[in-house]
């Protein structure tokens, strides 16, 4: 029998090279000692979806059933994500949850781009992720957590996240009656260790967490 499209696209999301440390990571959602929920997180453009189709394939080849949402095309409300996981016309958490425990022994639900549904990421970590079935693993991706500085210098990144600036965030947004889904903030520059001479410049794309 010829080789299906569905085959083809599998095996090339699982030939991506150089994230073997966090596609190791991402399997340990597969084990039954291993971590229940993953956040990926990182700067526009470094391969956040890609490694999520990659390790969506490495589960799929180990048995598992994958759920993909994307917040591109789910609309950033409860009734959508909970539509989007199998709840019907009129949706409900206790028929998502179901339906989405019922397809398989082992699930894994994997929700790219989840800066765009952050209208309801509180409820869906607080409410939904806490009631979804135990053999379920939930990966998330986004770049909502961290704002960055960048050296452009060095490579370096130092990721921070600041009550203040998202204070500032609404207040802005609210003077031009605008509602704020997510945002960015990245301020390039020189850092301290490239004015050093005296010290080591550390390796392109080193990243720190403040």
């Amino acid at each position: 029998m010829a080789e299906t499209l569905g085959a083809l696209l599998n095996r090339q999301a699982s030939a991506i090279t150089g994230r073997e440390q966090e596609r190791a990571q991402l399997a340990r959602l597969l084990e039954a000692d291993g971590p229940v929920v993953a956040y990926v997180h990182g700067l526009a453009g470094v391969g956040k979806t890609t490694l999520l189709h990659a390790f969506a394939a490495d589960a799929r080849a180990a048995g598992a059933v994958t759920v993909e949402l994307d917040g591109h095309v789910t609309y950033p409300t409860q009734r959508a994500v909970l539509s989007s996981l199998g709840a019907g016309e009129e949706p409900r958490l206790e028929d998502a949850v179901a339906a989405l425990g019922a397809r398989g022994e082992q699930v894994v639900l994997i929700v790219d781009t989840f800066e765009l549904l952050h209208m309801v990421d509180h409820w869906f970590c607080r409410t939904l992720v806490p009631a979804l079935p135990a053999h379920v693993r939930v990966v998330i991706a986004g770049r909502q957590a961290y704002d960055y500085l960048i050296c452009i210098e060095t490579g370096r990144v130092i990721e921070f996240n600041s009550e203040k600036l998202k204070k500032l965030r609404d207040e802005i947004c609210q003077q031009h009656g605008f509602d704020p889904l997510s945002h960015q903030f990245h301020i390039y520059g020189i850092s301290r260790e490239a004015k050093s001479d005296g010290k080591k410049k550390p390796a392109l794309g080193t990243r720190e967490v403040q």
